[in-house]
């Protein structure tokens, strides 16, 4: 029972860190859109640094947890 516990956790955090790679690629994406056509993005700005500092620290859990 607690290996598929593990395995459920594991699969949930792999979702949730696909999740934040693909709205970080959009928000990027807007950000260079924006910047191109005259917009001001700097909010876009601060929320792509926040996700990827989120980001960064679920990957470094899960890589400590591995080794």
């Amino acid at each position: 029972m607690e290996l598929m516990t593990k395995l459920k956790k594991q699969k949930r955090k792999a979702q949730h860190v696909e999740f934040l790679r693909t709205q970080i690629n959009s928000l990027h994406n807007e950000i260079v859109h924006d910047t191109i056509n005259g917009i001001d993005a700097s909010n876009k700005a601060v929320l792509i640094n926040k996700y990827n500092r989120r980001l960064k620290l679920i990957e470094g859990m899960t890589n400590a947890l591995l080794i």
